[in-house]
């Protein structure tokens, strides 16, 4: 019997869109390269100093380790550690933004681009604050909420790359519900790390009411606004 050409094109043009619908532009073979290499940099990151991770991640909830983690920052290989913490943060929290707009079918975006969005709301949000604590009389107070925000974001990043990988191996459905257990864990990290930092700061906060609200406008109000313009479009 001589193949239906019609109904094999049909099959293809289904077995294209369930592909895109799924998995993107990006194959899941490119994707597990993407893992390994996320994976040997949190390997890398733990061998270097195996007690220092664990005592970032206490720091999310003790203020006094903070505290201690914050003094001894550039001590050591900590800025090393720190910093490809901090790469694997971005570099998941763009992955999770992308697979989220895949899913949801919210907007095309890439993945790269998606990276950045995340890369330039925290560069800055960083930078801002760096700015107000040498503009400011405030410097010590802006440096230690800006490592909070590290702290917090590593913490989301470690989560994020579980997360990002069992997105890999579930059907559709399941992939919104894990979204959604994702969106809940940043809205747990963001609302204690806004509370820690508040309770932080108190006195600063007081005695500098006009600088605190300059903050809110410009890190924490104005990248979710430029955000929803540009999703907009």
């Amino acid at each position: 019997v001589a193949p239906n050409l019609k109904d094999i094109k049909n099959q293809l043009e289904d077995i294209k869109t369930s592909t895109i619908q799924t998995e993107g532009s990006i194959s899941k073979n490119t994707w597990f390269v993407i893992y390994i290499f996320l994976v040997l940099l949190a390997g890398i990151a733990i061998n270097f100093n195996r007690s220092y991770p664990l005592a970032l991640m206490k720091a999310t909830y003790n203020q006094n380790q903070m505290r201690i983690l914050f003094k001894d920052a550039f001590k050591g290989n900590h800025t090393f550690i720190f910093g490809i913490l901090y790469f694997l943060f971005i570099v998941n929290a763009g992955i999770f933004l992308y697979q989220s707009f895949l899913i949801f079918n919210i907007a095309k975006i890439s993945l790269l681009f998606a990276i950045f969005i995340v890369f330039s709301t925290y560069f800055v949000r960083h930078l801002v604050l760096f700015v107000m604590g040498v503009i400011f009389p405030m410097t010590k107070e802006a440096s230690l909420f800006s490592y909070t925000i590290g702290i917090y974001n590593l913490a989301l990043g470690i989560a994020l790359l579980f997360l990002n990988s069992a997105l890999l191996f579930v059907d559709p459905e399941t992939g919104k519900m894990l979204i959604f257990s994702g969106l809940s864990i940043v809205l747990v990290l963001y609302v204690l790390r806004q509370v820690r930092g508040l309770l932080s700061n108190v006195p600063s906060i007081i005695s500098a009411k006009f600088h605190f609200i300059i903050y809110l406008c410009t890190v924490e109000i104005a990248p979710w606004l430029l955000l929803s313009g540009i999703l907009l479009k």
